[in-house]
């Protein structure tokens, strides 16, 4: 004996209910919409096939089916809608771990249409297409489960439409929990009872980081929550000075090339930030960073200084000089304002060098407590920075510095691994007269930065250039990093202006210096992505009214028509000569 029964709330689609009981039964055929997709489902015989057994006890499944996107579940993949709740009883065996197919067939069958609309539904059974319509024509009705459900709990209240769903083609047990669809989650509670939970995100509380940086949000794995970290950013700049992961300031005078970041635990191949530093004054008494290298798998980055204490830097890829934008092999390297700028998407990271100063941003998801070399272990506590080589932390990080020398066949006095003969030494504080450029950062240019980063190191930085090196300007660099990190942080401060002509920058004749550009800056290719960087950068960019033609084509344009070879701009239509040949544009 064979009963089938259709039950359960109506959807707001829905225009028939059905009940059904041999020896009469009707069906309605089901027409359902998928995003221009019919689906026509009618049941056309029903008869009982294989073995009865008496004593059985029936074999009851409810199925609920949800909106949403498509569940993953033990690699299963399933999309459903809320229809209605169905309930088949059939009379015999209920085995688990076998699949049971029943075919139903009353003496007479009659037809109701009950046109049901959904969307996002995936046909899973046989079905033909005709111009873009399918239609399939189910024959016999199998059961696939392999675990009955015969309840399902909502933890929702009736007047919140979160969707509900259960896969029938999914095994469940124990405490087995999977995504339904965005941020809603199926739980098995026990064997019978599954609870859908939709998953309520919490706002963290607001961290504070070690290197007196805003904290920044990311994205949980499961993809509905956030939560803060601390980025990990490294600094150095001048004669050098450095501000590592944490934030600890030191200075450092080696003129070896040094590790800069290495992975302590390698997961990335081949990766590395090094530094060449060189001594940049008569007397061999400070150190000046000469050529920033960044390895990443096959390839090796150098972005070197052209003439000392300048911002003209070119860019050399496994020792072959390249133009920019430069993209291969999952690393890039672009112009962004003063600084060259090489970013690798797969870690997240991007390292930036203009001459003068670098900076190296690592997320902590990936380099959290993996990191060692001159900028330290990042970690949000500066207790362990100046690590050495053997794990053990030195009383200072100008003695842990001379540790992280790298073989440079360049530099043959340089031996790494050899303790020093002597502890690197401090200039020791002489008088001399300040340079008024320094009180900028501690005065009211900068005030709009002091909430954001502080500014007291830089300061000390500044005056220790401008007491060493007072014919070099480098006191520039300290404002130039110190605006940088502002930068960084979205505040962004015009400070060239203020420093009479001491740290002034010149620009092409073709392009204007602002203090604060876009980061990437808009060209005729890219002018329909929409850049939503609140971060900006100094820099000569092409004047109001223009944009550049290209990232790989420095010329500005009033209208993108055609930069040839002659690098003159042209409009659609324009004819013009070159190298006696007729041209149009």
């Amino acid at each position: 004996t064979v009963s089938t029964t259709t039950s359960g709330p109506p959807s707001p689609t829905s225009t028939a209910s059905t009940t059904a009981s041999p020896p009469s039964m009707s069906t309605s055929p089901v027409t359902v919409t998928t995003s221009g997709v019919t689906e026509t489902q009618s049941t056309t015989k029903a008869t009982t096939s294989g073995p009865t057994h008496s004593g059985t006890t029936p074999h009851s499944t409810t199925i609920v089916t949800g909106t949403g996107s498509p569940m993953s579940t033990s690699g299963s993949r399933s999309t459903s809608t809320i229809l209605t709740a169905v309930s088949i009883m059939t009379s015999g065996p209920s085995s688990i771990g076998s699949a049971a197919s029943t075919t139903l067939s009353p003496p007479s069958v009659s037809t109701e249409p009950m046109p049901v609309t959904t969307s996002g539904t995936t046909p899973t059974a046989p079905f033909t297409t005709t111009s873009g319509t399918t239609s399939r024509n189910f024959t016999t009705i199998t059961a696939t489960t392999t675990l009955s459900t015969s309840e399902i709990v909502s933890s929702v209240s009736a007047s919140t439409s979160w969707p509900t769903a259960t896969s029938s083609s999914v095994t469940i047990g124990g405490s087995e929990s999977w995504w339904i669809c965005d941020c809603i989650k199926a739980i098995c509670i026990e064997d019978t009872v599954i609870q859908v939970v939709p998953v309520i995100c919490n706002p963290p509380p607001k961290p504070t980081c070690a290197n007196g940086l805003s904290p920044v949000q990311v994205i949980d794995e499961d993809g509905c929550c956030w939560h803060w970290e601390c980025d990990c950013y490294c600094t150095g700049w001048g004669d050098p000075h450095y501000m590592t992961f944490d934030g600890l300031y030191y200075s450092y005078q080696g003129n070896c090339t040094y590790i800069l970041v290495e992975e302590i635990y390698k997961k990335v191949d081949n990766f590395g930030v090094y530094i060449d530093n060189y001594h940049c004054d008569p007397r061999n008494v400070v150190s000046c960073p000469r050529t920033l290298i960044v390895r990443h798998e096959t390839q090796e980055v150098r972005m070197a200084t052209v003439k000392p204490n300048t911002l003209q830097v070119e860019v050399t890829v496994n020792k072959q000089a390249v133009a920019l934008p430069y993209k291969k092999f999952g690393l890039s390297i672009y112009e962004s304002g003063i600084n060259r700028v090489v970013e690798i998407p797969e870690l997240k990271m991007n390292v930036t060098y203009n001459g003068l100063s670098f900076s190296i941003r690592m997320p902590y998801s990936l380099f959290g407590n993996n990191t060692h070399g001159q900028c330290g272990t990042c970690n949000n506590n500066t207790a362990d920075d100046c690590m050495l080589p053997n794990g053990n932390i030195a009383e200072n990080c100008e003695t842990m510095a001379d540790h992280w020398q790298v073989v440079d066949p360049s530099k043959p006095q340089c031996s790494p691994g050899l303790i020093p003969t002597k502890a690197p030494s401090t200039i020791p504080t002489q008088p001399c007269k300040e340079s008024s450029i320094c009180e900028l950062l501690l005065g009211s240019l900068f005030e709009p930065c002091h909430g954001f980063v502080q500014p007291e190191k830089y300061y000390a930085a500044c005056i220790f250039d401008s007491c060493v090196l007072p014919n070099l300007d480098l006191e520039c660099s300290s404002l130039q990093t110190y605006a940088a990190t502002c930068a960084d942080q979205s505040v962004c401060i015009d400070w060239r202006s203020h420093t009479n002509g001491v740290c002034s920058y010149k620009c092409p004749s073709d392009k204007e210096y602002r203090a604060c550009g876009p980061i990437k800056e808009i060209t005729c290719k890219s002018r329909q992505q929409n850049e939503t960087s609140t971060k900006q950068v100094e820099g000569c960019f092409c004047p109001n009214g223009t944009m550049l033609y290209d990232s790989g084509v420095d010329v500005c344009v009033k209208t993108c028509g055609c930069v040839g070879v002659d690098k003159i701009p042209r409009e659609f239509g324009e004819k013009f000569t070159v190298d006696c040949q007729d041209c149009i544009c």
